[in-house]
């Protein structure tokens, strides 16, 4: 019976030729002969125990364990501070999904849809510290009375209206600098100077029609941008829209209040 023989370098599979020290090894062939081989160390414990690798920063030797240990400690840092990027990231969310609950809530408790569109910009200002909120509505009862008993509320808009043409193209909410035509439009609704503004127009569940636009403004020309994510402001636009819904449903006749 004959004893198997030990592989050497050349065995490699996947060895190439190569031009290098006269004895044809390089950083390259050992580390692929080693991965090859993770039984090396353990059939040549001597070996591992004499090696020794120079830190990067200072310059001492350490054994190829004190080695590897740093190594891990390194990936464990990394994964720590993802870890804990994480939590701070899911706080967030929990304190943004607290604060919109309370928000909607307190919207939904008005009497009346009229009273709920009254009080939606300053409440939202106020639950997401958001310098200027605007809205502006178009379609419904509530749009249509003119005479001086129910004069038109604020958030009164025309259906030929410029913004109403323009709101009509957004299929979801957009960030954009104000010195952009449709955010310059928007900003009629506003009340503050601002820099930069996120439009989100207002329709019932996945209805073409807009019925509304809602915008949020901020003299901080990067609060609102073309890479700003649109995922929480989308929620914000479907619960208004369910808020409000109640001015476009109700029958052509009823009055404002």
């Amino acid at each position: 019976m004959t004893t198997p023989q030990e592989p050497t370098l050349g065995q490699l599979p996947n060895a190439q030729p190569h031009s290098g020290p006269a004895d044809g090894l390089t950083d390259a062939t050992v580390a692929a002969y080693l991965r090859a081989h993770p039984d090396f160390f353990v059939r040549h414990p001597t070996v591992l125990a004499e090696l020794q690798v120079p830190h990067v920063a200072a310059g001492a030797a350490s054994s190829l364990l004190e080695r590897q240990l740093l190594v891990l400690r390194e990936k464990i840092k990394v994964l720590e501070q993802r870890t804990m990027e994480m939590v701070h990231h899911a706080q967030e969310n929990d304190a943004i999904a607290d604060r919109l609950m309370t928000w909607l809530r307190n919207l939904l408790l008005q009497a009346s849809p009229v009273a709920r569109a009254d009080q939606l910009p300053s409440a939202l200002a106020t639950a997401f510290s958001i310098p200027s909120v605007g809205l502006g509505l178009w379609q419904g009862p509530a749009a249509k009375a003119t005479d001086t008993a129910h004069p038109p509320p604020n958030w009164w808009l025309a259906t030929d209206d410029e913004i109403a043409h323009m709101a009509q193209d957004l299929s979801r909410p957009l960030c954009l600098s104000v010195n952009t035509h449709q955010a310059g439009l928007a900003a009629r609704l506003l009340t503050e100077d601002v820099q930069s503004v996120a439009l989100l127009p207002l329709r019932q569940g996945a209805a073409p029609e807009v019925f509304g636009l809602l915008v949020l403004g901020s003299p901080d020309p990067s609060r609102f941008t073309q890479d700003h994510g649109t995922a929480f402001l989308e929620r914000i636009a479907e619960l208004s829209s369910a808020a409000l819904l109640g001015l476009t449903a109700a029958p052509s006749n009823q009055p404002i209040g």
